[in-house]
């Protein structure tokens, strides 16, 4: 099940210190702005794969005047609600069987 308010990009954008910490979904819409020193944010980038940000959300106009270099982006992972989880734990069970 695709949730059109679910993350799959964190873009930080700005210098090291104190970058903006912008959330994109998948179909790369912008989601929400958070605090940078929150421990979601530090969980999100540790948890998430560093990569380019894709052709998409660098034609976004919040991204487009950062400068080269100043724009940091992780991709994440699928977020699942704890039934989702369960159920694709058991049907893992069921076919090992």
């Amino acid at each position: 099940m695709e949730r059109s308010t679910c993350g799959k990009y964190l873009v930080l954008v700005g210098d090291e210190q104190s970058p903006r910490a912008l959330l994109f979904g998948g179909t790369f819409d912008y989601l929400a702005e958070l605090e940078y020193d929150s421990l979601t944010v530090a969980h999100l980038v540790q948890g998430g794969r560093p990569c380019r940000p894709p052709q998409p959300l660098r034609r976004n106009r919040l991204l487009a005047q950062a400068e080269d270099g100043l724009v940091r982006c992780y991709h994440l992972g699928d977020w699942k609600t704890r039934r989702e989880a369960e159920k694709a734990h058991h049907q893992g069970e069921v076919s090992q069987a």
